[in-house]
């Protein structure tokens, strides 16, 4: 998936919050209840909590300048979820948004794909 500044401005991120920042897009693109559940319940499972998605680091390399990377004008990250319903919030949600603003930035989502069956990628 990825994300572009509505402004065509360069998306410019402090180096030691990027992880945070990420994660922060993510879940306020999650519709509110998924958000509050993963985030305060997740799936319990042996006392752990388990969110049941992932992603990926910022796939643009990015240059980085006196403690900030500028990764150009859009970021762009794979998520991963076992649970369909997860990703079809995220996804829809996602589209549904105007804009998600982090720091100055207001960020919406450009291109999101579904990819089946990883298993068949570099056959």
């Amino acid at each position: 998936m990825s994300f572009i500044d509505l402004r065509g401005k360069d998306i410019v991120f402090p180096v030691h919050d990027v992880k945070y920042l990420l994660h922060y897009l993510i879940y306020n693109s999650f519709s509110e209840q998924v958000a509050h559940k993963l985030y305060l319940e997740g799936f319990p499972v042996n006392g752990r909590k388990f969110k049941l998605f992932t992603i990926s680091d910022i796939l643009e390399k990015g240059a980085v300048k006196n403690g900030y990377i500028n990764f150009g004008t859009s970021i762009t990250f794979n998520f991963s979820s076992p649970l369909d319903d997860l990703v079809t919030d995220f996804g829809s949600r996602a589209f549904k948004k105007s804009m998600i603003r982090i720091n100055k930035f207001d960020l919406y989502l450009r291109e999101f794909s579904i990819m089946n069956n990883l298993t068949d990628i570099g056959e």
